[in-house]
């Protein structure tokens, strides 16, 4: 009798351990699941219009939650995705949001191209000198619902400032907030892990 209720013992401390296993398990796979799915998204880049914030085969993290300032960086559904040719997805800088009037003018006394939002010279401190120009831009209001966007490498950069291009904020995926590099690029090893200021 005695050895009997030592060996159910057992089975039920054995099938205990196992049950709180597999929960601990399918928690783990929740959290998993919240994150990459409802919170955060890998995306890797590709193309050099977000130069050089962003480099081409660069990995950033996106946060899909809370609301856009100007200046962030997001990936969102490009509105040229209807053509075969062209990427889903594009990442891009928001310059202008819902009421917005945005304009982009060629200063020729300092021979440089500057970015107006509402009449106020928009202050961009993270445009490399070598990534200015491209084209400028009419006074454009943004409608409800949309944002005004370009890319970094405002030389080679398919934005709205063309063809009057806009976003829509129903389909941006989320903010960047972190890029990074791990693996071999240029021959050599690397690892950079930077974290994206929010706004400009």
């Amino acid at each position: 009798m005695g050895n009997e209720t030592i060996s159910q013992k057992r089975r039920y401390t054995t099938a205990k351990i196992i049950v709180v296993n597999l929960l601990f398990v399918f928690l783990c796979m929740l959290v998993a699941f919240i994150l990459t799915n409802l919170l955060f998204q890998s995306v890797v880049i590709d193309g050099t219009s977000m130069l050089n914030t962003l480099e081409d085969n660069d990995s950033v993290v996106v946060y899909k939650l809370g609301k856009y300032e100007r200046g962030d960086i997001v990936v969102f559904e490009s509105p040229l995705s209807y053509l075969e040719t062209e990427e889903k997805y594009w990442v891009k800088r928001i310059i202008g949001l819902p009421g917005d009037t945005v304009e982009v003018v060629y200063n020729r006394d300092i021979n440089k191209y500057e970015t107006y939002v509402n009449n106020i010279l928009f202050d961009e401190p993270y445009l490399a000198s070598e990534n200015q120009g491209g084209s400028t831009s009419e006074k454009t209001t943004v409608k409800e619902g949309e944002f005004f966007f370009m890319g970094d490498n405002r030389r080679n950069s398919t934005d709205s400032r063309k063809n009057e291009l806009v976003g829509l904020l129903d389909n941006i995926i989320g903010r960047v907030i972190v890029s990074y590099v791990i693996g071999r690029r240029d021959g050599k090893f690397r690892f950079e892990l930077d974290f994206i200021k929010r706004g400009k």
